[in-house]
């Protein structure tokens, strides 16, 4: 007989504002997270109202735009998770805004279905947005829209937290980006498996090439297009 604290994931939602579609909307990073929320919400099979009533704790993925010590460039709220709540009619008692990093999705949801299984919560909705191509557009120019919102409240900023994966010995290298990280871990293991680094690309090729397959199907993604192995074997790339 299953547990009756098994945590379990009752909606999922995803949301896109293309901005080369004539239903483009402008959003916001907090407008494309209240949308893949509230489709979530409807998605758990039960009335609107009584799941989104349901909810005590709203955690936010941090954003790129607030992933780092400067000004967001078209704005930002001075409380993410809240002002996706206010947008969803929710007021939660605990409002959660994760540390930088791709990991967030994941460190979130293990955290707290595992207090979900201690009983120290019954439910918990996860939330994260990027409007980067947005942003991107209006760069610099004078036509720019203002994303900035406050709305205060409680609110549990678990900062930065660059301490986590920043040394002195990464910043004496200058290996600070992620990629560049990957890009060396992939060539250790390269060398490991003692393969020329055209095998290994190839390899790479056909492991990410039926994501692509599965992406095509999906209406979501900025590329609908499968690609054989070959199609996606990374160019090699020199830095100086």
């Amino acid at each position: 007989m299953v547990d009756s604290r098994t945590p379990v994931v009752v909606g999922v939602g995803q949301a896109i504002d293309r901005i080369d579609s004539s239903e483009y909307r402008q959003m916001s990073s907090v407008d494309l997270a209240a949308a893949a929320a509230r489709a979530a919400l409807e998605d758990t099979g039960v009335r609107y109202a009584e799941a989104a009533a349901s909810v005590q704790l709203i955690a936010g993925v941090r954003q790129f735009e607030i992933s780092a010590p400067v000004r967001a460039q078209l704005g930002r709220s001075d409380n993410y998770p809240r002002s996706v709540a206010r947008r969803l009619g929710i007021d939660p008692a605990r409002a959660v805004l994760e540390v930088v990093g791709g990991q967030g999705p994941q460190h979130l949801l293990t955290e707290f279905a595992a207090d979900i299984a201690a009983g120290r919560l019954e439910s918990v909705l996860i939330t994260g947005s990027d409007a980067i191509s947005t942003e991107r557009h209006y760069a610099g120019r004078d036509d720019k829209p203002d994303f900035t919102e406050t709305v205060g409240g409680q609110l549990e900023d678990r900062g930065f937290g660059y301490e986590s994966f920043v040394d002195d010995n990464l910043i004496a290298h200058a290996v600070m980006g992620a990629p560049t990280q990957y890009g060396l871990l992939e060539n250790a293991r390269r060398a490991r498996v003692g393969a020329s680094p055209e095998q290994y690309r190839l390899q790479m090729g056909k492991l990410l090439a039926p994501f692509t397959s599965v992406a095509a199907k999906n209406p979501s993604p900025p590329r609908r297009s499968s690609a054989a192995p070959r199609n996606w074997r990374p160019s090699p790339r020199r830095t100086g």
